[in-house]
Order: C-alpha cells, then structure tokens, then sequence
C-alpha cells in the first residue's frame, strides 16, 4: 500500500511521500480507527518474523529494474517518507535522491508504564541502515491509538518512554522522534501539550540538531491539540519542531456519502471541511514555516444507492484502495467511461460493477 505526500505551504515547500503504508486520519468519528491503527494490529497479529515471511504477504516481488527515473535531483524540499515496518526489503527500490527524511513506524510501548512493547527492530533493519547509507535524516515514529490518560497522567511513565526513545534514537545514530498520538481526549489536552514540550526539551538537549514533529488530525474535533502552545515557549528547546497535519479521510469507510478523501474546497454545501480550511485553521496557530501538509495517494470505494455525486452510501461499506490496485486494475471493475469529476474538490467517480 503506498502514497502520502507532505508538504510545506508558503514560503518553504516541503514534501513527504509515505512509503508502501496508507496512512489514514480517523476525522469524522473518534471511534473509527485510522488504517494506521488497523494496519499495525493487522501485521502484529500476523506474528510474521522474518522478511521472506513479510515479503510474501506483502507482495514484494523483488528489486526492480533500472527503470528509474535517473535524471540528478537536487531537493528544493524537505520531503519526509515512511516505511512501516512490515514493508521489510522495498527500501530496495527507493529513489533516495527524491527523499531527504525517513520515518520507521512504528515503536509501541504499555501506556501505563512506557516500557517499550517492541521497536520492531529499528536498531538493525535493513532500511533504516540504508536510509542513514544514503544520508538520509532518520526518524523514528511512535504511536498510541487509546488510553492516553494512562499515559499522559502518570509523569514516570512518560520519563521512561522518553528516555527509551531518546536512547533508541542516539544508538541508531537517527535524528528525530515522530509522535503519532492519534483521537486524544479532550481531557488530556494540557497533559498532551506538556509532554510534548518535555519530549522536545529532553531530545534536543541530547541530541544536536534533532527534530520533534508531531502528527495531527484534519479536524480537531475536541480541540485536544494545544499546537500554539507546542510551539510557543520561552525556552527554545522546548518547541515543537514540525507539525504534520494529515489532510485526509474527510470521507471515511463508515461515511453516509460517497466523497473526496481530501477535498481542496468544499465538496457539498453543507460540509465546509477541506484542506483549504484545515490549513487555515492550523496557520493562524503556528507559523507556516513549521506547518507540513499530508496529502494522499489512494482513495475509496463505497456501495452506493443510486450513481451521481454526491452518492448515499450503504453505510459502512467503505474500502481503501491504493493508486497500485487501480492501476493494475486485475478484476477488470474499474472502467474509464461514464466518469463523474467534480472540479472543486478534485474528485474522480469511477463506476464498477459488483
């Protein structure tokens, strides 16, 4: 599965492609895991160790050949790529030169303790040392889908995951720590800010030149994100370095209608969430220099009533589809005629038949 772009607004572009994963905000309901979330319990459950065992459930069919594009790239851009870490040997086939930062996903840790669960074997995978053979920044992603007040409440459970992701970082010789705490309460709102600022504190007095970047959803739904206060701080090492906003799923598997994954402007009038405003609400908090856009690479397909857009759904029957299963289109569904485009949210209807 592949496809996410970031990228900087305004004045400094950035750019990230997401490497081999969809990676996939939970925006209309708190409830509705991100495929982040889905993706990781999936290959956990999965108990697979090693990469043959990994490749083939993947479907990596081996390095390609040098059909790439080799024309010499000199980045304008920061551009930030992730390699979950089921995807064990397509590192192979990276373009490094069209990427200057790499994020592992994902470390997992007990939310009552801090204790690492598993790593996933950041300190010796293959991609990572490639990645760092490349000259590429490396990052190291953690998540937390649920029970943040576990967490966010008990101050040494927060000094251990700290510390053993500081010294997971420093061994591997990497540069920064992406925090992906996705759906967190309300509740926890000034708890969250404050452990983000010790995190940030903590990493760039141990490491020169580290970066902290935080993932956040299109839509703050409970306002649990203080991200003007993860930014502004009289002691400058306790800044939020970058801040990523996942500007996808406004329509999402369990939507009621049939809708653009990121629409750049409104795509019914009686919805006003599009990029263009989540980026609107996020620049007027923080700086745009330290803003980075998530864009995807995949889409949807839901059942649906009757054709047109906008199009009722049977709810709840939403699927993901990647830019590689529409392109080699192998069941033959997807047909070129008959297309709906909607010009304002960029938004492509293609028919198929069950």
């Amino acid at each position: 599965m592949q496809g996410l772009f970031l990228y900087h607004t305004m004045k400094k572009l950035i750019a990230a492609i997401l490497l081999a994963v969809i990676f996939q905000t939970n925006y209309a309901q708190e409830s509705y895991p991100s495929i982040h979330q889905q993706e990781l319990e999936h290959y956990n459950s999965l108990n697979l160790t090693t990469s043959a065992q990994f490749d083939s459930v993947t479907q990596f069919n081996g390095v390609m050949s040098q059909t790439k594009d080799s024309k010499t790239c000199t980045l304008q851009k920061i551009v930030f790529g992730w390699n979950p870490y089921w995807m064990t040997s397509q590192y192979q086939n990276f373009q490094w030169n069209l990427i200057s930062d790499f994020c592992y996903f994902s470390y997992e840790f007990v939310d009552s303790t801090g204790a690492v669960i598993s790593s996933h074997s950041f300190a010796t995978a293959a991609s990572v040392t490639a990645a760092l053979n490349n000259g590429k920044r490396v990052h190291l992603t953690t998540t937390l889908f649920s029970n943040h007040a576990k967490l966010l409440t008990n101050a040494t459970a927060q000094q251990t995951l700290i510390t053993n992701l500081i010294s997971a970082v420093k061994q591997r010789g990497a540069t920064g720590i992406n925090v992906d705490f996705e759906g967190v309460p309300a509740a926890q709102k000034t708890n969250f800010t404050g452990f983000m600022k010790t995190l940030s504190q903590r990493l760039h007095d141990s490491i020169p030149n580290s970066v902290v970047s935080i993932c956040l959803p299109a839509v703050d739904w409970s306002s649990s994100y203080d991200v003007a206060n993860m930014n502004n701080d009289a002691i400058s090492s306790r800044n939020v370095d970058l801040f990523i906003i996942m500007g996808y799923d406004y329509y999402y598997g369990g939507s009621t209608t049939a809708g653009p994954t990121d629409p750049l402007y409104p795509y019914q009038t009686s919805s006003t969430s599009c990029l263009s405003k989540t980026f609107t609400y996020y620049a007027n908090k923080v700086p745009t220099s330290k803003l980075v856009m998530g864009l995807p690479n995949y889409g949807r397909q839901w059942k649906v009533t009757a054709a047109g857009l906008p199009g009722t759904t049977v709810s709840g029957t939403g699927t993901s589809k990647t830019y590689k299963q529409i392109k080699d289109n192998t069941n033959g569904y997807y047909s070129a005629s008959n297309v709906i485009w909607n010009n304002d949210a960029f938004f492509q209807l293609l028919p198929i038949s069950d």
